[in-house]
């Protein structure tokens, strides 16, 4: 396995329904039972990409995708669990794979956007986070700290898969984080893209980021 993590994100530049039937029927049956499940077009069309990018990360392993509902899967490499992180908004997704030195894997991807009420959302969604990220967005003028609080928040829900190992929090500095159960701060990636904002949780080692296509992608999967 790498020893860096790895995160691409992906922009869904195609809306061939023949060609993602075509690419569906690559994913294994657990997961095409998992798509099934969606009744929601768009976020079942989310959900298949996401898929299909951790296919290509499975291959490129020499691993096995495994659904574990009503969480994200995870590759099985050589008999051990290696963590994936999905996220999407809109036409982009997003998915990180945590690497054999580093098995903490979190992240989200949000899509700037207006806020309506946002001393409210702050205070109900980002707990001890809530006060210092109103206090930034105040003084900068900027939506920015709310989502890269917001970020931080997503990502542990994520990594904590219904548990309560990681919280987010203060550091010392008084900034938002997420720290595991002895306290320590995970490491945190904050990344734009234009009008995206990409959220990425490790331990320790600072991830790779690419880019592609969804075509790119269809290319790769269906000739290998």
């Amino acid at each position: 396995m790498s020893h860096q993590p790895l995160v691409t994100v992906l922009a869904v530049d195609t809306e061939d329904a023949a060609l993602e039937a075509a690419l569906e029927a690559l994913l294994p049956e657990g997961t095409r039972r998992r798509l099934s499940a969606f009744t929601h077009q768009a976020r079942r069309r989310q959900s298949l990409w996401g898929r299909l990018l951790a296919l290509a990360e499975a291959r490129r392993l020499g691993a096995e995708l495994i659904e574990e509902p009503p969480y994200p899967p995870y590759l099985l490499v050589s008999g051990k669990a290696v963590a994936l992180s999905i996220a999407h908004t809109g036409a982009f997704v997003a998915v990180g794979t945590a690497s054999g030195c580093d098995p903490v894997m979190g992240l989200d991807l949000e899509g700037v956007r207006p806020l309506r009420r946002l001393e409210a959302v702050c205070e109900m969604s980002l707990g001890a986070a809530a006060r210092p990220t109103l206090e930034a967005c105040r003084r900068t003028g900027s939506t920015d700290p709310f989502f890269f609080a917001w970020g931080l928040m997503e990502s542990q829900v994520k990594l904590n898969r219904g548990g309560a190992r990681y919280r987010l929090t203060v550091d010392a500095e008084g900034r938002p984080a997420v720290a595991d159960e002895t306290g320590r701060p995970l490491l945190v990636m904050h990344r734009k893209f234009e009008h995206l904002r990409l959220t990425v949780l490790t331990s320790a080692l600072v991830p790779e980021i690419r880019s592609m296509s969804a075509s790119e992608l269809a290319r790769l999967l269906l000739s290998q």
